[in-house]
């Protein structure tokens, strides 16, 4: 697994590769319409390398993209701080990276004090939830849409994930029909029984925990480098490497705090059981 150059360098990389994709270009023909080699060219798309803001400039110029767009791209480049801290549109580019990656991540661990993790949520959970939002109808499409195509990154072999929910989750109504919640429950626990696969529920007899201030992902690549994603309304904000460390720390509270695997099964089969008695 190669070292990258941050969150930012790979939303840019991951940007460029999508447009170069659009015009149904190679990287041949992308170096000899920029004069930047086959092989920088590569590194800039996977992320191992940070290009340079006149790099960045030509490609996209090489690739016809304009106007705003382009100048989200520049700015970006611009940026150099270990820490992204993106707002509004700016969270469409941190998406780019945070699909980059969940397909290439080694390990995925994700935190939820208010929802279903997003990659376990069912398509009736999902609908729900974007039907709160004042988006219109096509915005709220999109994202339905992005946020299902992501959930294919749990059949990945190799990939280990493990997901912490407070109990307060399992309790909270998506869409009046408790249908929704039942099916989602049950994704859960067959979730929770697949290999690499771990779904813990912390309880509300835990008490206050560390940890139970915020939500947050955090992804492994390779043995060194780790990356974590906090997501508030219309902003998220990326935190790499030695700065991420303390959330494997929360990460081990978590552990020490939650139900065990068959413990939270139990649990959840407890709230299936009254959503199902609804119906």
């Amino acid at each position: 697994m190669p070292k990258f150059a941050g969150s930012q360098a790979r939303a840019i990389g991951a940007e460029i590769r999508r447009s170069r994709d659009s015009l149904g270009w190679t990287l041949d023909r992308l170096a000899a319409a920029t004069d930047i080699s086959r092989p920088t060219l590569s590194r800039i798309e996977t992320g191992v390398r940070r290009p340079e803001i006149d790099e960045v400039a030509s490609i996209l110029t090489a690739l016809s993209v304009t106007g705003p767009a382009k100048d989200r791209l520049i700015r970006l480049s611009r940026d150099t701080g270990g820490t992204w801290v993106g707002i509004g549109e700016a969270v469409a580019q941190q998406r780019s990276a945070i699909t980059a990656y969940e397909s290439e991540a080694t390990s995925i661990h994700e935190f939820q004090v208010s929802v279903i993790p997003g990659l376990l949520q069912t398509t009736g959970y999902v609908r729900g939830l974007i039907n709160t939002s004042p988006l219109g109808s096509a915005e709220r499409e999109r994202g339905f849409s992005s946020r299902v195509w992501r959930q294919a990154v749990l059949t990945r072999t190799g990939l280990v994930y493990r997901a912490f929910i407070d109990e307060a989750v399992l309790l909270r109504r998506i869409a009046s029909d408790p249908r929704t919640m039942a099916e989602q429950l049950r994704t859960l626990i067959r979730t929770g029984e697949q290999a690499e696969r771990s779904v813990r529920i912390v309880p509300f007899a835990a008490g206050a925990y560390w940890g139970c201030e915020g939500a947050f992902t955090l992804y492994r690549l390779g043995d060194e480098h780790s990356v974590v994603y906090q997501e508030n309304q219309g902003s998220g904000v990326f935190i790499e490497d030695q700065s991420a460390e303390i959330y494997w720390s929360v990460l081990e509270n978590l552990d020490n705090v939650a139900l065990s695997a068959e413990e939270s099964k139990e649990l959840i089969s407890h709230y299936l059981e009254r959503y199902e008695d609804e119906v």
